[in-house]
């Protein structure tokens, strides 16, 4: 289903090889680091294995792909640009026309929401999974107002056909990122793989409704500026897979219109003016899943509207973060036992770390496609990321805490916190600390010496795009992911995230594995490496 290891061949002294550092996990709790050895590939060669698989594909792959193919004269993008180009279309609607897997199987599963474990709210209400024809929305409302965790300002009002079991103080949220915005990118994919007109006409209603209504947003000093990038990563996404529609040409302006003119300054402000000011004063362990969520959102955009200017202030976000986000385990971050694959979240809880992975694998494939290669930032610092919190999940999963690492344990396991406080997790100073009930001032740190684990759980962000690139594109060992991704398949889509099982498995062993070949190795550029910065 998925490609097997690759082996490269570097004898002939045309490629480079590049050592990366991956932690294997032993009985016992014992993490052994093992260096991985990759190619350092130009962009010319990239370029030309990409070429010679295609030249490798059904003829109906390839002609497909030159229908869909443009590229901007004015700012060199390629179109369609998101996580999927112009190929990984023509081969997902290839694949599902001829009821191949996985992609026959993750169709199903995109249409029906079969299989999709239910993100509950209270009451046991849960959005649909399903991508309807006959969608209930939009809920498209004019002043968004978002506090934290969510939950509305009394600025919001939520709209009459709203589900009435849905929790109300969530609505803008809900209204905005898991109906409507998933919605949006779901039946426009729905669309490419169906051809069926409703769906497309359902993605441009959405966001459409939502360019047409919206005009205040808020809270700038909290929720307001992540709920942006939320919506807009995931509708850029939607009208770039459609622009070749006349239908969408309209569409696309008056959503720029509306992103330039309300939620973008809600982003800029949160890139521009909040986090330069806390690096100024010294805040620590500052970036996090909100930058790879706006990152992934400028670099969306930017390609969306080609403006070449908002794309590169998005890889040079997605750069700052991923540098400073999956620091741990190397240099100077090794104290209290920190480990190489560790983020700055691990420790607050695996949910919002996998928030902070999804947006920079997304953002890294939506580069690939550009012909920029992130993905290799920090010497490949995703992979034992992935490889670390896969690890953990599964171990969660199969009930079985001695598949932990050495050091770690699982929340429930943490003793009680003393008398009066509560605890609770200082990203910041990277502890457990004892808050007072009274006062809310903490009082004591846990200094037991374990790292404890909260809110483990799999979530469909981006781990079957990066599997394809790492393991199918450069011949890499993922065992971790790899079994991860065996047990929680399809990828559904949430909030931004998701739906690599249709995009992408297993899809390197048609579109980049037939193409590496000695002529594609042994370019005539191979001083120029493909990665940037």
């Amino acid at each position: 289903m998925r490609s097997p290891p690759l082996d490269w061949q570097y004898s002939s002294g045309c490629t480079a090889a590049i050592k990366v550092d991956v932690p294997v996990f032993l009985n016992g709790g014992k993490v052994q680091i093992v260096q991985q050895t990759v190619p350092q590939l130009t962009k010319d060669a990239v370029q030309k294995i990409q070429q010679a698989a295609l030249a490798a594909t059904p003829s109906d792959v390839q002609q497909a792909a030159a229908r869909l193919r443009t590229v901007s004269k004015a700012s060199g993008f390629l179109h369609p640009g998101t996580c999927m180009g112009p190929v990984e279309v023509a081969t997902m609607q290839y694949r599902v026309r001829n009821r191949v897997e996985p992609q026959a199987t993750a169709k199903d599963a995109l249409l029906s929401g079969a299989g999709v474990p239910p993100k509950l709210y209270p009451g046991n209400w849960s959005v649909p999974q399903a991508t309807p024809l006959n969608y209930s929305g939009p809920y498209a409302m004019e002043t968004i107002d978002i506090k934290w965790s969510g939950i509305n300002t009394d600025k919001v009002v939520c709209r009459q056909h709203y589900p009435a079991a849905a929790p109300i103080i969530l609505c803008g949220h809900i209204s905005l990122v898991e109906f409507d915005a998933e919605q949006s990118l779901k039946q426009a994919v729905a669309y490419l793989a169906t051809g069926q007109q409703a769906y497309m006409a359902n993605a441009l209603r959405i966001v459409d409704a939502w360019a047409a209504t919206n005009k205040v947003w808020g809270v700038k000093e909290q929720n307001g500026p992540l709920e942006a990038g939320w919506a807009c990563a995931t509708m850029a996404k939607t009208l770039e897979l459609l622009r070749d529609q006349p239908a969408a040409a309209g569409a696309l302006q008056r959503f720029a219109r509306w992103v330039d003119g309300v939620m973008m300054p809600q982003m800029d402000y949160y890139a521009d003016e909040v986090t330069p000011v806390n690096l100024a004063l010294g805040t620590k362990h500052l970036y996090g899943n909100w930058h790879s969520t706006v990152a992934e959102c400028f670099m969306s955009y930017g390609i969306l509207t080609d403006n070449r200017s908002r794309y590169d202030k998005g890889v040079k976000l997605f750069q700052e973060t991923l540098k400073d986000y999956l620091k741990w385990g190397r240099g100077g971050f090794t104290e209290g036992g920190r480990i190489i694959g560790e983020c700055s979240e691990t420790l607050r809880d695996i949910y919002h770390s996998q928030f902070g992975f999804g947006g920079l694998i997304q953002a890294a494939e939506i580069a690939w496609q550009q012909g920029e290669d992130l993905y290799s930032s920090s010497n490949y610092a995703l992979v034992p990321a992935l490889e670390l919190h896969a690890r953990i999940i599964r171990a969660y999963q199969s009930n079985d805490s001695s598949l932990l690492p050495s050091g770690f344990r699982f929340g429930d396991d943490m003793p009680p916190a003393p008398e009066g406080t509560t605890w609770k997790f200082d990203i910041r100073q990277q502890a457990w600390q004892a808050f007072n009930m009274t006062t809310m001032q903490p009082v004591a740190n846990l200094t037991d010496g374990y790292k404890y684990l909260i809110g483990v759980m799999f979530l469909p962000t981006g781990w079957e795009v990066a599997h394809n690139h790492f393991v199918g594109r450069l011949g890499m060992k993922m065992p971790e992911t790899a079994a991860l991704l065996a047990g929680n398949w399809p990828e559904w889509q949430s909030f931004h995230w998701g739906l690599g099982s249709l995009s992408h498995a297993g899809t390197a062993g048609e579109l980049w594995r037939p193409g590496v070949q000695h002529a594609a190795l042994c370019s005539s550029q191979a001083s120029a490496p493909a990665k940037r910065g």
